[in-house]
């Protein structure tokens, strides 16, 4: 008998494999169900080639700052999703930070995506932690449904940051664009972040919500 994982592998689901919950959703399975059940629909249900599109931003900061990096985006037609963040501090202070990470489908369809996180400089000593990378993957039943119009979609970065021990963020004025989330249909993954001061670093939970007109 074939495993859940060798059952979404033959029935086309490539990378990271979803939760029982986002299988059931991507081969149009409503809970409740049973794992029996999600297996019967993977196995009749084949999916075709499976299509990506990429998207790459840097984030870019003013002359005198250290701080900056990029955000790369994978969507593909099966509703998989990757997203990969990198900032790099290459100067003498430490910089907290939070990017904010936006995807316009062609059809108005909004996917938001935030990042926080803190990077050091020669201020830190000898070894200091210059890079700070996450990655972020899922299933994302918007994308495959809409994919036609996320293909040709369009994506944009901002960011705020902070010196350490400087009060306050500098913002990032073109992060009101953030804003029409609140008017668009939208799928939504929003990293809610807050300092820990045992491990001097932030700590985070993806949750995923939809909004609609």
């Amino acid at each position: 008998m074939k495993s859940l994982r060798e059952t979404a592998k033959s029935g086309g689901v490539t990378g990271p494999l979803p939760g029982v919950r986002a299988l059931g959703q991507r081969f149009g399975l409503k809970p409740p169900f049973t794992v029996q059940q999600l297996m019967g629909a993977m196995g009749a249900k084949p999916a075709g080639p499976t299509e990506e599109a990429k998207f790459r931003q840097q984030v870019i900061t003013p002359t005198g700052s250290a701080l900056g990096g990029t955000v790369d985006l994978t969507l593909r037609s099966d509703g998989t999703y990757k997203a990969h963040f990198h900032m790099h501090d290459s100067g003498f202070p430490n910089y907290a930070y939070k990017v904010h990470a936006l995807f316009t489908a062609k059809d108005g369809l909004v996917f938001a995506l935030q990042q926080s996180g803190r990077v050091e400089g020669t201020a830190s000593g000898l070894n200091p932690r210059r890079d700070d990378d996450h990655d972020v993957v899922g299933f994302n039943p918007f994308i495959r449904d809409h994919w036609p119009a996320v293909k040709a979609g369009s994506f944009a970065v901002s960011k705020d940051y902070s010196a350490t021990g400087v009060p306050g963020f500098i913002q990032d004025v073109a992060k009101v664009v953030l804003e029409v989330t609140a008017h668009a249909r939208a799928a939504r993954w929003a990293r809610r972040s807050a300092w820990d001061p045992r491990s001097d670093r932030f700590s985070a939970a993806w949750e995923w919500a939809a909004a609609s007109d």
